[in-house]
């Protein structure tokens, strides 16, 4: 499957060279881990939520 270039891809970098965490948050299945492995983000800290708190 061919990866889509986001229009926000270009802002996230910059902000990852500023602050020490970014929070990728959105709807199932929309393409967040994808966007989080194209940032090149992989060897930092990476948590997926087991679920949601009340």
């Amino acid at each position: 499957m061919k990866y889509i270039n986001r229009a926000i891809m270009n802002d996230l970098q910059d902000y990852l060279k500023y602050f020490p965490v970014l929070l990728i948050s959105g709807a199932r299945q929309i393409g967040k881990s994808t966007l989080a492995l194209h940032l090149k983000i992989d060897d930092k800290m990476y948590a997926i939520p087991l679920g949601f708190l009340a």
